[in-house]
């Protein structure tokens, strides 16, 4: 009985560093979303303030392609957002399920994912304006680079090409839109879900110590 206590003993400590570890990169990844934004949006005004200031100085395809390639960076950064999202729901599921529960006194992702309002779905306005950067800087852009396309335009190979690359564009903003509710209404729940049956099944092989009583659920 001692021997097995003392087993815990260690094994508690570990779990202790891991979950510092843990708990720093959720910080880490909280911590990039704000640089990731302001830079966003200074590119956003940078670039139409020069296209606003050199008004008739800029070749037209030359504006376009510069505002495709704008549109197409947001939308690379939202797509980064989300991923850093997801990880962040990944490690608290882990930190819950493989530390906190063989711990007392370590709750705070329990605590989280007990809490009447974690339990309740985020609304659709609120996952709306939790993006709602992403989506007013890539419309800015968007509408700003259909603006002059079709104020200019020219019925040509290259325009319709054009044409064609802002259409693909929008419907990969759809997609990310989409996804961006699937990770908060869905994904969050499949995550927790994964972690538990992998703990549950490693506890059944043997390969992890089974609950403390008062987690043994």
């Amino acid at each position: 009985m001692e021997n097995n206590t003392d087993k815990r003993k260690i094994d508690n400590k570990y779990r202790i560093e891991e979950y510092k570890e843990l708990r720093q990169e959720i910080r880490l990844c909280l911590s990039e979303r704000n640089p990731i934004k302001y830079f966003a949006y200074t590119l956003t005004i940078a670039l139409v303030g020069f296209f606003l200031a050199e008004k008739e100085a800029i070749e037209y395809y030359l504006k376009i392609y510069l505002l495709i390639g704008a549109g197409s960076l947001i939308l690379v950064l939202w797509h980064q957002e989300n991923r850093r999202v997801e990880a962040v729901f990944r490690i608290a599921a882990y930190i819950k399920y493989f530390i906190e529960d063989y711990i007392d006194g370590l709750n705070w992702e329990t605590s989280g994912i007990e809490h009447s309002f974690d339990n309740k779905p985020p609304s659709l306005m609120s996952r709306f304006t939790a993006n709602l950067d992403f989506i007013i800087i890539f419309f800015i852009i968007y509408i700003y680079s259909l603006f002059i396309l079709l104020d200019n335009f020219f019925c040509n190979i290259t325009t319709w090409i054009l044409m064609g690359a802002t259409g693909i564009i929008f419907v990969f903003f759809l997609m990310l839109f989409l996804n961006t509710f699937n990770i908060a209404f869905k994904k969050k729940k499949e995550i927790r879900s994964e972690w538990k049956i992998i703990r549950d099944n490693f506890i059944e092989e043997g390969q992890l110590d089974p609950l403390p009583k008062k987690n043994n659920q």
